[in-house]
Order: C-alpha cells, then sequence, then structure tokens
C-alpha cells in the first residue's frame, strides 16, 4: 500500500474514533448505518451493543450479531457457537464448517404501526 493511501485510511479512522469518543455518530459517512460495539467475556460468550443511524442505541440487530461473531471466529476469539447478549436478550450464534450462519433466539413483537392511505399512495406510484 503506498503512503497516500495509508495516510487517508489512518485520518478517516482517526475521525471515526472522534466521532465515537464525542457522542456524534451521526456525522460519520452516510454509507454505514449501524456500528455493533462487542466484548468477549469468554470464547463462547460475547456482549453486544448496536447502534442504528437515526435511532441509536437498539435492543438487538440479528445480522451484527451474526457479523460479530464471524468476526470473532477469524481473529482466533471465539468458538463458532457463541451466546450473544445484546440489551433485547440474548441469541446463540453458530458459524457452521459449511459457511451458514444460524441464529437461535427468542422473538417478541416490539411495535406496531399504521401507514395512512395518503402516504401508501405517494409510495406506490
Amino acid at each position: 500500500m503506498d503512503r497516500e493511501t495509508r495516510e487517508k485510511i489512518e485520518d478517516m479512522i482517526a475521525d471515526y474514533v472522534h466521532c465515537i469518543d464525542d457522542d456524534r455518530l451521526e456525522e460519520w459517512p452516510d454509507f454505514f448505518t449501524a456500528d455493533c460495539f462487542y466484548q468477549v467475556i469468554s470464547r463462547a460468550e460475547v456482549r453486544l451493543r448496536v447502534w442504528e443511524r437515526g435511532a441509536g442505541i437498539t435492543l438487538a440487530c440479528g445480522s451484527g450479531a451474526c457479523a460479530a461473531v464471524v468476526a470473532g471466529v477469524r481473529k482466533g476469539l471465539l468458538e463458532r457457537r457463541v451466546a450473544v447478549h445484546l440489551d433485547g436478550g440474548a441469541l446463540e450464534i453458530e458459524w457452521r464448517e459449511n459457511g451458514n450462519v444460524c441464529m437461535t433466539g427468542p422473538a417478541s413483537h416490539v411495535f406496531e404501526g399504521r401507514l395512512s392511505p395518503k402516504f401508501l399512495a405517494e409510495v406506490v406510484r
């Protein structure tokens, strides 16, 4: 990697860290929609917090939990089957030898909403 590219990456990482430190994640580039922060408790257990753009800290994120486990396995930090503790409850994530990632856990109704006919007419054109 050339020096200029390395410096650009280092600057981008520094900007990102400053946004995290200053609680300004909304200022991070639009191509990121969520950030997952995980703490390794043991090789079979992690704690995960998820920040979603526009919503802040969320109760859970299944895709984030799966990604965190795969990343942890690749870094040699985790086993292939891990208990992931999120604010909304626990999930079991398994990255199988065939490459499939399986998620097991409870599901519950957390929101109900209604869309107005006017809104639907504008969306479905």
